[in-house]
């Protein structure tokens, strides 16, 4: 069946990048995107060679688009040193894209990692993600350094614009053969914003924020940060916090290092700029990948974003692309830039459709991997360095996966049967039209082709498997049960008989939903509706259906009671005619016929068809856990 596609009310800024990674980029366009979206994209080519061309004026114009419009999805990068300008000949060893938009935009980078069940972690206690943002401004990266030859005193001077006096510094007095030495600086404009993104990050997250800096040392550089966040949290987010159950809280780095090793993760974690280069990295690599990393700029008002891939441009698959080579890059983050650039799209257009693609795109990704279908670089984490082809897929295959399992998810729009069709079909010539022609018409023409192979997936359907798995356990355990429980003689027919424990129909629905919203998101109607319908289904088994047993069990005693007195009537009756020697032996016999039909000829009703509640809660939670394990395992 056709898909039909999502519309996007405002545009996006799409920033080209280099090598391999531009390779997967257009596919990921074609096959994940351009499919499903009527999307108006503002194209920028980063790529290097265009960035010569342009004398590298187009980064600059990509900034500002992005400005403009709020939100740029960008590809990996080259940032070019020495060799790189051998290599593309430039006429200038031009900055990295990356610091060129980040000065434009004034924002701060957050980096979450890409959690996957069947990816190892280097550190299992982190069982959520933790985001990282990286004050990417000022410090080391625009210090001012030099060696110092000989002896010598080392001043640092500022000179104020107005007419103070200038104030001088002395740094340290070398007596030696001389050393090294560093200035390096920050703004509180630049802080403040940072201090800005970080909060605004932390409430839309719903997780509480960490400041890490060593201001025991740096009692006035770091003290800055401490001081200016604190200021900025106190005056516009700490009433924020406080309702949305969150918090935010200053530690030393060495501190927060150690709290972060030990802890399972669920908050943003804000970083001086040298701190959050490394922190990104080593979390990365605590979480399984870089090729499991989100990157997203964010600037102080949370409107403007810019959303990509936290790795480099693969420039080692690349050169084996050149030559015709099968390469198996991993795509997910990039794939991850298209999905966090088009949510925030979709978030500032209120855009709930949008907003649901985006999710099931990152859960495609995800499921892909948990259920085997990988690249080589995560198989080798799960199955060691001697893992053999069979075990992961190549570059485009990863992405059919990916496409194939996003499908799967998103609804489906039907093929109506138009006028034109019927009529066309009603003046073929010679056309014989059977009786059922209108059942057999609407049906061929509305339905789509239901292959054997369509007939056979309904094994791997997770939901049905963990319904029908459920209902099963149920059903069997009731003949041990009702022994266990209700002191009853055992008897295997009670396997095929309504009631008991636990409830049966509790454990399909519960499943049924559970596995629905592990499979499709819980933000998904479809899981709505089936904890709806379970919430009913479940009601019904303790509420009515228990109620019509009990109302069973008592006409059949009141049934019982009559039927007893009735025969005892019949019985006397019968005694007085066999006395009177007037009365015929037919009739008497006839009589006695009355008087069984009276007695054994009434059905009874049954009386075992709700459940109690304790049985509709066993049965609930025996759904819920089959429907994990099949999740799980299945």
């Amino acid at each position: 069946m056709d898909l039909e596609k999502i519309k996007v009310d405002n545009p996006i800024v799409e920033m080209d990048g280099d090598e391999m990674t531009r390779v997967i980029w257009k596919s990921i366009k074609e096959k994940l995107i351009l499919p499903f979206l009527e999307l108006d994209i503002k194209y920028f080519d980063l790529g290097l060679p265009h960035r010569e061309a342009t004398s590298d004026k187009v980064t600059i114009e990509s900034a500002e688009a992005t400005l403009k419009y709020n939100v740029a999805i960008k590809c990996a990068t080259i940032t070019p040193d020495e060799a790189r300008v051998k290599e593309f000949n430039l006429k200038h060893m031009w900055k990295s894209p990356n610091g060129t938009i980040r000065n434009i935009l004034n924002g701060t980078v957050f980096r979450e990692p890409i959690i996957c069940k069947n990816v190892p972690r280097l550190v299992p206690g982190w069982t959520k993600p933790i985001c990282i943002g990286r004050h990417a401004f000022g410090d080391q990266y625009r210090a001012t350094d030099l060696v110092i030859q000989g002896a010598g005193k080392l001043k640092m001077v500022f000179v104020p614009n107005r007419a103070d006096e200038s104030i001088e510094l002395e740094v340290f007095n070398f007596t030696g053969s001389g050393g090294v030495a560093l200035s390096m600086y920050n703004t509180d404009e630049s802080i403040r914003a940072f201090a800005e993104a970080s909060m605004n990050t932390a409430l839309q997250k719903q997780w509480p924020l960490y400041l890490s800096t060593k201001n025991t040392i740096l009692k006035k550089y770091d003290g800055r940060f401490m001081d200016i966040f604190q200021e900025v949290y106190e005056r516009e987010w700490k009433s924020k916090f406080e309702a949305a159950g969150i918090w935010y809280e200053h530690r030393l780095i060495d501190d927060m290092v150690a709290y972060a090793l030990k802890s399972e993760g669920g908050y943003v974690w804000a970083c001086k700029n040298y701190d959050g280069d490394v922190q990104s990295d080593f979390l990365a690599q605590g979480f399984g990948s870089l090729g499991l990393m989100t990157s997203v700029l964010v600037c102080p008002d949370g409107k403007t974003i810019e959303a990509e891939a936290a790795h480099g441009t693969v420039t080692r698959h690349y050169r084996v692309h050149q030559k015709g080579g099968e390469t198996s890059t991993n795509s997910i983050a990039s794939i991850f830039a298209w999905s966090r650039g088009l949510a925030h799209r979709a978030k500032l257009d209120n855009n709930a459709i949008l907003l649901d693609f985006t999710e099931k795109l990152e859960a495609a990704c995800i499921a892909s991997v948990e259920s085997g279908k990988m690249t080589k670089d995560l198989a080798i984490l799960i199955h060691g360095p001697k893992v053999t082809r069979a075990r992961y897929l190549n570059t485009e295959e990863f992405i059919d996966a990916v496409a194939e399992e996003l499908r799967a998810r998103l609804p489906k729009k039907s093929k109506a049967v138009s006028k034109v069709e019927l009529s066309h079909f009603l003046r073929r010539k010679n056309s014989r039209i059977p009786t059922y022609f209108p059942f057999r018409c609407v049906s061929k023409l509305a339905c789509p082709t239901i292959a054997l192979s369509d007939v056979a997936g309904v094994v791997h359907n997770k939901v049905l498997i963990a319904a029908a798995l459920s209902a099963a356990i149920g059903q069997l355990t009731k003949p041990i049960t009702s022994t266990l429980f209700y002191g009853k003689n055992f008897d295997f027919k009670s396997v095929i008989q309504a009631g008991g424990f636990p409830s049966t129909h509790s454990s399909a629905v519960v499943a049924t939903a559970t596995s629905l919203g592990l499979e499709r998101g819980f933000s998904d109607a479809i899981f709505g509706l089936a904890v709806v319908y379970a919430s009913l289904v479940m009601y019904d088994a303790q509420g009515v259906r228990r109620e019509v047993g009990i109302h069973a069990k008592e006409l059949n005693k009141s049934s019982f009671q009559t039927k007893q007195a009735n025969a005892s009537l019949l019985l006397k009756s019968k005694n007085r005619i066999q006395s009177a020697t007037v009365r015929s032996s037919g009739v008497a016999s006839d009589v006695e016929e009355e008087s069984v039909s009276v007695s054994y000829g009434c059905t009874t009703l049954k009386e075992s068809v709700g459940h109690t509640e304790i049985e509709v809660i066993a049965g609930a939670v025996l759904g819920f856990f089959v429907s994990l394990a099949i999740c799980r395992y299945g």
